[in-house]
């Protein structure tokens, strides 16, 4: 209550002193890698307009790039809001920006509340202490390694619901999960058993391991699933390939591979090295399929030309992805940032003109808690992202009939062969998968992507705690 009555205070003044200046309603402007704050400056310079605001609810870090001519002003700042939990009102010549109604300070998820999360990791069995093993929050850049008393700490975590992943090369992989809401720290404690593969274990591994001479051809193979054929991927390099091993069975016709350390994958294309402790990968006929656990690790940008390359490219690969789908379905934007959905009983009705749209609420719950939802849908969802055309690497995929383990073939009429929005179709594998407030989905088999998103793989993959409007690269 105090901090609404201070506020009131100060715009009440603020009203008084600026009244009986004149306004403009249209403005043309043009501006490249500022902070909301000074756009919202050049936009009173501009229109006459003066913002009243809290400044601690304006993001911090968000740059801000946008080219209009003859916009009307709320048109202007439906765009500059977008995604930020705030709106805008005007009263005479004032615009009032503050949280849209029954949004907290701290926001829909709480995010803008931090916790420091402490603790140590040991040998399971002996209770020594383990030093470098990586701690990390799965999906993210969120992470760092144990001293050599086995201790590690992890500052400013927002608010929210993670895995947190402890992973060494010679020790099992282990997790945990939590929520981080109102305790300003935690403590999670890792105990690791050593990795140990018996005579009995690889006895009972009934798909041939693939020879030295044709390893190089499984591992292309390998490559292309996982990485991707984008062009994010022509730019990634997997530093240990040595570490992976691939079986295929010739009587299913199914080609299985996984690795005895981490993957360190350079992605130069997007600035990272990402650590994925491979947990499942698959390929047969007719799909693909792995699932991991990933930390991302932010690069140093050699120039000004490369760190401008980065942003730009880590903005493409994130718009129109499936965590920016599920973020803008979560926030209830759906529609602001680009996306249609519609509900369908096969891929065939993809060719039905006549498609019904359906809302959010249509197929997304809230969960067990304040930062997961329940996403519940019958048949297929269909996903038109509008914003943004597919790639020719994707279509080229489509005429070469490359990525037939998607689901989708040339002809299934999901995507023709010029460009168009970029359209992916959900399916489920088992009644509902929770998402969390980042729009990680925690139970990985449990569903399917067809078209789109199926054809991005890793090279493509963002953090999961990546914000394109403060990337503070």
């Amino acid at each position: 209550m105090r901090w609404k009555w201070l506020f009131g205070f100060v715009l009440f003044a603020f009203l008084h002193s600026v009244k009986g200046q004149d306004t403009t309603d249209t403005l043309s402007l043009s501006f490249k890698d500022l902070p909301l704050e000074i756009v919202l400056d050049s936009i009173t310079y501009k229109s006459g307009y003066y913002f009243s605001y809290n400044a601690d609810a304006i993001p911090k870090g968000s740059l801000y790039t946008l080219t209009r001519k003859g916009i009307h002003i709320d048109n202007l700042l439906n765009i500059l809001l977008v995604g930020t939990m705030l709106e805008h009102s005007r009263y005479e010549d004032q615009i009032i920006i503050r949280a849209k109604q029954g949004v907290s300070k701290e926001g829909v998820d709480g995010s803008r509340g931090k916790v420091q999360i402490t603790g140590w990791v040991r040998e399971y069995r002996s209770k020594n202490a383990i030093e470098g093993v990586n701690v990390f929050i799965n999906g993210t850049t969120i992470g760092t390694v144990t001293d050599q008393y086995g201790n590690y700490r992890l500052t400013d975590v927002p608010h929210g619901s993670y895995i947190l992943v402890f992973s060494h090369v010679a020790y099992e992989l282990a997790s945990y999960s939590f929520k981080a809401e109102n305790n300003n720290s935690y403590a999670i404690n890792g105990l690791l058993d050593f990795k140990v593969r018996t005579l009995d274990q690889i006895e009972i591994i009934s798909d041939p391991i693939v020879s030295e001479d044709e390893w190089p051809r499984y591992y292309r193979m390998f490559k292309k699933e996982f990485l991707g054929s984008s062009a994010n991927a022509s730019r990634c390099e997997i530093l240990n390939a040595e570490s992976l091993d691939f079986s295929y069975n010739e009587d299913t016709r199914v080609f299985t591979g996984e690795a005895q350390e981490p993957l360190i994958i350079l992605n130069e294309a997007l600035g990272y090295q990402v650590s994925y402790e491979l947990e499942h990968f698959e390929r047969d006929d007719d799909r693909t399929s792995f699932y991991g656990k990933a930390r991302f690790t932010p690069l140093d940008p050699e120039s000004n030309r490369i760190r401008k390359k980065w942003r730009k490219n880590r903005m493409k690969s994130y718009y129109g992805s499936i965590t920016h789908f599920f973020k803008s379905l979560i926030a209830d934007e759906l529609k602001e940032e680009g996306f249609r959905i519609y509900s369908v009983k096969d891929v065939s009705e993809i060719f039905n003109k006549k498609m019904v749209e359906i809302e959010p609420d249509d197929i997304l719950a809230r969960g067990t808690n304040r930062y997961e939802w329940k996403l519940d849908f019958d048949d297929y969802v269909m996903v038109s992202y509008d914003k943004e055309v597919e790639s020719t690497q994707y279509l080229s995929s489509l005429n070469e009939d490359e990525i037939s383990s998607n689901g989708l073939g040339p002809t299934s009429g999901i995507n023709s062969h010029q460009p168009g929005a970029q359209k992916s179709m959900l399916e489920l594998k088992r009644t509902y998968v929770t998402l969390d407030h980042n729009g990680q989905i925690k139970e990985p088999l449990g569903l399917t992507t067809i078209g789109y998103w199926s054809w991005e793989r890793v090279a493509d993959l963002m953090p999961a705690d990546y914000d394109p409007k403060a990337d503070n690269l």
